[in-house]
């Protein structure tokens, strides 16, 4: 019946399995920690696809496009906003994909385990 009524003072987080107050967890039921720790990832991996796409881009102004002097600078202002723009694509999709999944509850430790 607390549940219904939302006065649980504790619960689980559902992906690392700590238990927390209710007040600490989203709405997805994750603690502080894994949500920093997800949004870490999807921010490294963000930048990571980020370089790659502005690598390929550079590549491919430099090749095919064969700008002159006058305008590198230009081009290279594109390549670093596409960088930066696929960057923050990227780690929101991915930090959503992660979210929903919530795949992490399987290699979730719990405390217990941990002092092994």
């Amino acid at each position: 019946m607390k549940w219904m009524l939302r006065e649980i003072d504790e619960v689980n987080c559902t992906r690392c399995g700590d238990t927390n107050d209710r007040s600490d967890l989203d709405r997805l039921l994750w603690c502080k920690d894994c949500v920093s720790s997800v949004g870490s990832l999807a921010k490294s991996w963000g930048w990571i696809i980020g370089l790659v796409i502005a690598i390929a881009l550079g590549l491919w102004i430099w090749i095919v496009v064969q700008p002159s002097n006058m305008l590198i600078g230009g081009w290279a202002g594109i390549v670093l906003a596409a960088m930066y723009v696929s960057a923050r694509v990227t780690r929101e999709v991915l930090y959503g994909v992660i979210r929903m999944k919530n795949s992490s509850q399987i290699q979730a430790v719990s405390s217990k385990e941990e002092s092994y």
